[in-house]
């Protein structure tokens, strides 16, 4: 049976959290939609044929991927209950803290069945999961960040977490969080293992045991144990950092909001390149694959340089807001960037840039890539019939099956263990549904 858990409230700050879950449509006259929605299905059933751009692809039927598109399981989550995370065979339902409707529990669903394991209430507050570990989740609300018993819910440890503080980082066994200062607190217990007096504005990067943080003006590098700083390299420009710092090699990198990107050696600090994305153009995106550092601007274009000098590779322009984490994914040679504000999804070669294929003003939400195939919710009959969930072929862009989703308004798509996890809805303060294929 599923366990329902109250936990006090910390002390209060104000009711703002850098967390918010893809924005849903108003809501509409649920009788008038109904006709009109059946019509238009009708109408796209007999006459409306869809099509790629960028690439002239036809969209026809294909052979089935791993992921075959067959319905697993259906949960309905209730209001407002998003974003969600999935590791270790359990999805955790979380909630945006500046939402003023619908549940404010963080729940865990069996990730093979949909079947609720615990529910644990943030006293009103909501908190969007950020880190599930073998035993663990950690947590922010609006003023906090907790970590939970992954199989029962209970909180271990909460503390107090400014709203303009960066997400923390986990490592190790270790959770590093940032802002004014560098804090270092052990994950199960939430002990408190050392303390840096200098700021991070945005979240730490760790690899091998060093922890890399970056505020204007500076990037440092710290031993993970005992806080040790092993180097500080200046910034020229006194902007703040567009994304968190990432390695590439010997190399960290990072990206600032008035498109500097540099990177640094990861073991000393010194500067070894420095390259401009686009005038003007704000970073929001850093990541790297096979060498190649690939930076998101904020008008859209993503931009590929290689790792060892900084090289100009290309530049890609697209109509996607790149801020959002999953906009920008990288699989199997190619770069996928897709989202809802412009409906678009478009695949491109990795090393040269290169469109392959394209959709144009139909993807309501950030697709996910994996393997051979791209998952995305394509608009259904003139956006008022559900949502489509389409795998296409990452190599042509064929359809290999669509699936109907429940609701017109999908709002995350995940992968899990066995296939696809997709959120949807009709609509502000209307139930979400979250569906799982397999």
């Amino acid at each position: 049976m599923a366990k329902t858990i109250h936990h006090p409230r910390p002390t209060e700050v104000d009711d703002l959290v850098p967390h918010r879950p893809p924005e849903r449509r108003a809501p509409e006259s649920v009788e008038m939609w109904a006709v009109v929605a059946a019509a238009v299905a009708l109408v796209v059933a007999l006459f409306v044929v869809p099509a790629a751009v960028g690439g002239d692809v036809e969209l026809g039927d294909g052979g089935l991927t791993a992921v075959e598109g067959d319905l697993a399981w259906a949960a309905d989550l209730g209001v407002e209950a998003e974003p969600i995370l999935a590791g270790h065979d359990t999805v955790v339902v979380g909630r945006d803290p500046t939402a003023v409707t619908g549940t404010t529990a963080v729940r865990a669903l069996h990730a093979d069945t949909g079947a609720e394991r615990w529910s644990t209430d943030f006293d009103g507050r909501g908190a969007v999961p950020l880190h599930i570990g073998l035993d663990t989740v950690l947590v922010r609300s609006a003023n906090s960040i907790a970590v939970l018993d992954l199989d029962t819910g209970q909180v271990m440890w909460d503390r107090v977490y400014a709203p303009d503080r960066p997400d923390p980082a986990v490592a190790e066994g270790v959770v590093l969080m940032g802002g004014d200062e560098l804090m270092a607190v052990e994950l199960g217990e939430g002990e408190p293992l050392w303390r840096r007096d200098f700021p991070t504005s945005q979240r730490p990067t760790v690899a091998d045991t060093v922890a890399f943080v970056a505020a204007p003006g500076a990037v440092r590098a710290v031993e993970l144990e005992g806080g040790t700083e092993l180097w500080a390299a200046p910034l020229d420009s006194p902007s703040d950092l567009g994304a968190p710092a990432v390695v590439a090699g010997d190399l960290v990198v990072v990206a600032n909001r008035t498109g500097d990107v540099v990177a640094f050696d990861r073991s000393t600090g010194e500067r070894r390149w420095a390259v401009f994305t686009q005038t003007g153009d704000p970073v929001v995106s850093l990541f790297t694959v096979d060498s190649i550092v690939i930076a998101g601007g904020r008008s859209g274009t993503v931009s590929a340089f290689t790792a060892s000098t900084g090289a100009r590779l290309w530049d890609l322009a697209t109509d996607v807001d790149l801020s959002d984490p999953q906009a920008i994914q990288s699989v199997t040679g190619t770069v996928v960037v897709g989202g809802p504000d412009s409906g678009e999804l478009v695949v491109a070669d990795l090393d040269t840039g290169e469109r392959l294929w394209a959709i144009d003003g139909e993807v309501t939400a950030p697709p996910v890539a994996t393997g051979s195939t791209v998952f995305a919710a394509v608009e259904g009959g003139f956006g008022i019939t559900p949502d489509d969930l389409v795998a296409f072929d990452l190599a042509t862009g064929e359809r290999q099956w669509v699936e109907a989703l429940s609701h017109r308004d999908t709002g995350q798509i995940l992968p899990w263990d066995d296939g696809i996890l997709v959120t949807s809805a009709d609509g502000q303060d209307r139930p979400v549904r979250l569906s799982a294929f397999s």
